[in-house]
């Protein structure tokens, strides 16, 4: 799968991967586990009225984030940065 950021978002996750010492990817997958691994996420979707251009409905995503934070263990001789493996 390949993702396309905004310059903003690539640069935002670039600044949190850099503070835990980790890649880009890394807390791209990371971020995207948790999300789906955690209880109480989803994404929801409808129209969005004040949305219309030209006669069209706009639509509407909520993310709706889990409350509980999601720990991940990585054992010490493994890195969070899949493509390098066991160290």
């Amino acid at each position: 799968m390949k993702i396309e950021l905004p310059p903003e978002i690539q640069k935002g996750l670039e600044k949190k991967a850099k503070d835990a010492n980790i890649t880009a990817e890394a807390a791209a997958i990371l971020i995207l586990s948790e999300f789906i691994r955690v209880h109480g996420s989803g994404i929801y979707v409808g129209t969005w009225r004040r949305g219309d251009k030209a006669g069209k409905k706009g639509m509407r995503y909520v993310v709706d984030w889990p409350f509980q934070p999601g720990f991940v263990k990585i054992p010490g001789n493994y890195s969070i940065d899949m493509d390098k493996g066991a160290t």
